[in-house]
This record gives C-alpha cells, sequence and structure tokens, in this order.
C-alpha cells in the first residue's frame, strides 16, 4: 500500500497575464495525480483559452515563499 506523500504544483499561465500559483496536495500517486492536473488544463475544446495553464512541481520553500511566510 502506498503512504500518502505531500507535493506542490505550480500553476503557471503561458500568457504571463495572470501570476504563478503554487498550491500544495496530499497525494499516493505523484505521477498519476500530475498527469491529471496537466491534462485538466491544456488546451482542449473543454478548456478556455484563459484557462490554459502549464503544470510543474515547486519545492516546500517556493511554497512558503509564495505564500509569505515568514523567514523566506
Amino acid at each position: 500500500m502506498s503512504s500518502i506523500r505531500t507535493v506542490y504544483i505550480r500553476k503557471a499561465d503561458p500568457s504571463k497575464k495572470n501570476k504563478d500559483v503554487i498550491t500544495t496536495h496530499q497525494v499516493w500517486d505523484i505521477d498519476c495525480f500530475l498527469k491529471s492536473q496537466a491534462e485538466q488544463h491544456m488546451p482542449s475544446d473543454k478548456t478556455k483559452a484563459e484557462d490554459v495553464r502549464v503544470i510543474s512541481v515547486a519545492t516546500e520553500d517556493e511554497y512558503r515563499a509564495y505564500r509569505g511566510y515568514k523567514g523566506y
């Protein structure tokens, strides 16, 4: 049985009209989760152009800086 892991995800707007967003998630299967996120935000006939995002893995330090935690 897989253990739950923390993963930090960066969603970047390829048009640069919006700032990057970094979120944290608790997942069992990181590869499956990343694939699902990428599919959800990739260009398709179901996705509006303004909703397209590039998904990548971020670090805990990047997440803390994004959230404005003191000491970062």
